[in-house]
């Protein structure tokens, strides 16, 4: 695979880099690392897809209560191609209620439900 002559090239350890990753989550189309991007020491942004083997840039599930979490499961670990993610949690709508907008972006229900007006 071109992905591991690339960490050979660049003499990148890919099982370290690995194994103490921060997550990274979808938000508004773009990736946040915990939310924190000066705390991440990713030598790249891509990796290696557990879903499809691809080289892409791969997104955690930030929902506390998602069913793909459980332990030791990567269910809802994927790149955006292989899961939908709303577009503004990032959470994975593969198994739950989404909307579509008219922009074609992907709303989970909480996120798609309206917010309540203030008061003036």
């Amino acid at each position: 695979h071109h992905y591991d002559e690339l960490f050979e090239l660049l003499d990148i350890d890919n099982n370290g880099e690995q194994s103490n990753k921060k997550p990274r989550f979808y938000h508004r189309g773009e990736s946040c690392v915990s939310c924190d991007d000066d705390d991440d020491d990713r030598v790249l942004d891509i990796e290696m897809c557990p879903k499809c083997q691809n080289s892409r840039l791969v997104y955690d599930c930030p929902a506390e209560d998602c069913k793909g979490k459980e332990e030791g499961s990567e269910e809802c670990r994927a790149c955006s191609l292989c899961i939908q993610r709303c577009f503004h949690c990032g959470r994975c709508i593969n198994d739950s209620e989404y909307e579509e907008t008219f922009c074609l972006e992907f709303l989970c229900s909480d996120c798609s439900k309206p917010s309540p007006k203030l008061p003036l």
